[in-house]
Formats: C-alpha cells, structure tokens, sequence
C-alpha cells in the first residue's frame, strides 16, 4: 500500500470555513492569543445560523455581507467588543476609479503605522479566499493564514478577473485595529 503520495487535508480542502477562521485570527493574532478561540468560533457559527444555513457557509463560504453581520453582532457589539474591543473600517465602500496599486500602497501605509508592532491587521477577501495581511514589503503582502500561506507577491493581485491569480475585492477589504479602549 502506498500512502506517500496522500497528502493530509486542511482547512479549505472540505469546508469554506475561512471567512470563519479569519475573524478568529484577527482577535487571536491583535490580543497576542488570550480569546478562546473554540469558544469565538461556536459565536460565529451560531450567529451565522441565526440568519443563514451552516451548510451555506460550509459549501460556499462567506459573502461580504455575511463577514458583516458577523463583525457587526459577534465583535463590534457584546462579550468579545468589551473584552476584546476592534475597530473595523472599510475603506473602498462605495468608491469608484479604484486602482490595484493605490489599495496595496494604502494597505502598506496602513500597516506601516502599527507604531505598536501587532496591533494592526488588514482583512481582505479574494474571489476564492478570506485572509490577513499583518505586514508588507516593497515585493511582498506577508498573511497570518488559516490554510498556511506565508506571503504572495503584490503584483499578483489586481481588481480585475482573470489578470493576476488574486482578484481584490475592494467592498471586502477591512482596516483592523486594536482599540486603545482596554
């Protein structure tokens, strides 16, 4: 029998789960991972229950209205806002004549500014992926990512289909910081 030829799954491979995973990162990676992270994934999932099937979530993943609601009921209002309290601000809501390099130079001034180094992140979601982007290079987005991609060059993302591997979906892009509140 061979097996060195199986490779072991992972998140992504049977669910669409990383919408999930993503808003458990940003809490875990901006407050040095003290959340409870089983305990924030059951609030998300039972939040998204509450209004959607979890077979939608775990066959299609996340819409950007969906990542929405769940930022707005499970981390801009209750236990974790109190506890763990997060600004959240989508820059490119509504914004027309966008360009691929104007949002990935923002993205770097953005995180540049972490004058605190972990206290900012920024979520972005690609047609096929939600991830985190923790810091830049003049090359490189650097990701803290639930299915272990490391970093991608900034030249492969574009706000047009089908030009580069990741298309940017600008409504999906999220400015996150640690709230000076705690």
């Amino acid at each position: 029998m061979k097996t060195n030829q199986i490779r072991a799954s992972q998140q992504g491979d049977l669910d669409s789960l990383c919408g999930v995973y993503s808003l458990i990162n940003t809490v875990a990676y901006l407050y040095d991972g003290r959340v409870n992270r089983h305990r924030l994934k059951s609030t998300l999932v039972s939040s998204f229950q509450d209004k959607w099937p979890l077979e939608e979530l775990l066959e299609y993943g996340m819409t950007e209205q969906q990542m929405e609601y769940l930022i707005t009921v499970c981390l801009r209002q209750g236990y974790y806002h109190k506890r763990y309290p997060l600004s959240f601000r989508q820059p490119y809501i509504n914004q027309k004549k966008l360009r691929t390099l104007k949002i990935i130079d923002e993205i770097e001034v953005f995180l540049q500014g972490d004058h605190i180094y972990g206290c900012r992140l920024v979520m972005l979601a690609t047609s096929t992926h939600w991830t985190l982007v923790k810091r830049t290079d003049h090359n490189f987005l650097y990701f803290f990512d639930s299915i272990g991609a490391h970093k991608a060059f900034k030249r492969s993302f574009s706000l047009r289909a089908g030009v580069s591997l990741y298309q940017l979906i600008p409504e999906s892009i999220y400015f996150i910081e640690r709230s000076a509140e705690m």
